[in-house]
């Protein structure tokens, strides 16, 4: 049986500067121009990625292909929900056409909805945890990747719930899933791609 892949950090803050150039790009072409955003998003990619390679790194399992995947879609798949959660626990307080307005982070919708954010990451972390590791032994770093991600990716799914979106809501929805679903897809397999060498063994 081959040793354990010895899975290298910096190629997870590499992957997560794809990641952010990828979204860049998707947002252009379907919602607006942010490319003047990318100096931002390059640190919150890069430490994103860093974070995810080290928590998924320091766990038990063996390191496979599939393992890293499975380990990513987890992520995926908690943060699709959110939208969905929002929505559900809150009622508006703010017009689409309101926020669209507005200059920088809708600061007054963020600490509205600090109460489901932190209970949102809470949960992520220990689910997370539990599934592919120990609670008690990686509850830590995993709930310190979980708050750097919300920082960066998730605010603005907390408090979809407080804008009114009348009747384009379906197609938010969707948006900002696709866009979750995009940016966590291309930053698996980037790192993936990086990493080809030290996973070769397990793709066969």
């Amino acid at each position: 049986m081959a040793p354990p892949a010895q899975l290298r950090l910096w190629t997870g803050a590499w992957a997560g500067v794809v990641s952010a150039a990828a979204f860049a790009g998707i947002h252009h072409i379907f919602i607006s121009n942010i490319w003047d955003m990318m100096g931002v998003m390059t640190v919150a990619g890069a430490l994103s990625g860093l974070c995810l390679a080290w928590t998924y790194r320091r766990l038990d399992a063996r390191k496979t292909v599939g393992g890293w995947l499975r380990y990513n879609l987890a992520f995926i798949g908690l943060f699709a929900v959110v939208p969905a959660l929002s929505i559900a626990v809150f009622e508006p307080v703010m017009t689409f056409a309101e926020a669209a307005a507005a200059e920088g982070p809708l600061d007054e919708l963020i600490v509205e909805a600090l109460p489901l954010t932190v209970a949102v990451v809470v949960v992520m972390a220990a689910a997370v945890s539990t599934t592919f590791g120990s609670l008690r032994r990686d509850f830590g770093p995993i709930l310190l990747t979980v708050v750097v991600l919300m920082i960066f990716l998730g605010l603005n799914l907390t408090i979809i719930g407080l804008v009114g979106w009348s009747s384009t809501m379906p197609r938010v929805i969707v948006g900002f899933v696709g866009l979750i679903l995009a940016l966590g897809l291309v930053f698996a397999l980037a790192y993936l791609w990086f990493e080809r060498k030290q996973l070769e063994a397990a793709w066969s």
